[in-house]
Order: C-alpha cells, then sequence, then structure tokens
C-alpha cells in the first residue's frame, strides 16, 4: 500500500489543488466526512482504512491503483532511496540517461505517464531520475518502447542497436 502518512497528505493536497477543489469538495465527492480528511491531514489518523482510500480515488475520479502509485511515488519524493557511494556517480548519470531517453520514448510514442505505467508496472517516478535497482523494470520498458538495454542505458546512441532479448 503506502509507507507513510506523510505521502498520503501530500496527494491528498496536491490532488486537490491540481483538480481546483477544496478539502470540504473532496469529502462531499468521495463520501468521506471532513472530519477524516481533516484527520489525516493533521496527522491524527496514521492509518487510514483500505475503504477510505478506495472513496478519496472515486473522489478524484481515478482508479483506486492509479491513486495508490500517486502515493507511492509522493512517497519516493519523501524518502529518496540512499546511493552507494562506490557507484554513486555512475548509477545518477546512468539514471539520468535512462529518464531523458524514456522520456523522449513516451513523448514520440505519445503515451502518458499513467500508460506507461498500466502496461509495465514500473513506477511513474522514473523520468525525475530513474533509480531502479531491479534490472526488470529495466527490461519492462524496454520491451514497452521496442528498444535496447543499451540504448535506454547510454551505451548505444542508436534504439535497436545492441542487444534485445529474445521472448519465445
Amino acid at each position: 500500500m503506502y509507507q507513510s502518512i506523510d505521502a498520503l497528505q501530500t496527494v491528498i493536497t496536491r490532488l486537490c489543488k491540481d483538480k481546483g477543489i477544496t478539502v470540504n469538495k473532496l469529502a462531499t465527492l468521495s463520501g468521506i466526512t471532513q472530519s477524516t480528511i481533516a484527520s489525516i491531514l493533521a496527522g491524527k489518523s496514521r492509518n487510514p482504512k483500505i475503504e477510505t482510500l478506495r472513496k478519496l480515488a472515486v473522489g478524484y475520479d481515478m482508479d483506486y491503483d492509479v491513486f495508490i502509485m500517486h502515493i507511492n511515488s509522493a512517497q519516493d519524493e519523501i524518502t529518496p532511496k540512499p546511493v552507494n557511494t562506490k557507484v554513486g556517480k555512475f548509477e545518477h548519470e546512468t539514471g539520468i540517461t535512462v529518464s531523458r531517453r524514456l522520456k523522449e520514448l513516451r513523448s514520440a510514442k505519445d503515451v502518458t505517464l499513467i500508460d506507461v505505467y498500466l502496461a509495465t508496472g514500473v513506477r511513474v517516478s522514473y523520468e525525475d531520475n530513474f533509480r531502479s535497482k531491479d534490472y526488470s523494470d529495466l527490461i519492462a520498458l524496454a520491451d514497452y518502447f521496442d528498444v535496447s538495454l543499451d540504448y535506454l542505458v547510454g551505451r548505444s546512441d542508436c534504439p535497436d542497436v545492441g542487444h534485445k532479448l529474445e521472448r519465445s
């Protein structure tokens, strides 16, 4: 689900602003009491029920999974993953290359971050600075965009040069 109430608070505030609604309007749209939302935002309610989260998603007119994805992305912003200093510079530079290339590929394919997430399961925060240590994320993204792993990590400037995994 999510790791901290801080991420949920951030998402509630951000989505209300983005959608141009007040917390009171969110309460009406979601069927949750204003006091429940106020308790979450004040940190008094530290572990809301799944049903509350589902109702919040309805209030924002989005799928529950997409709402949780927003919370997970906010969690990544709040607590970035630590960088190993021995390989930190390489990983940071590679992460920037991967992020830049994925952003270009997504734009060329004319798909949204949500489309990519729903097709691959890879969190949308990759465009800020790709930090995944899970190679399956890279493989899923390379397959989705039909490019080589070498291209994604900057070892090749040609999207189809390098080794692609052959699926049987």
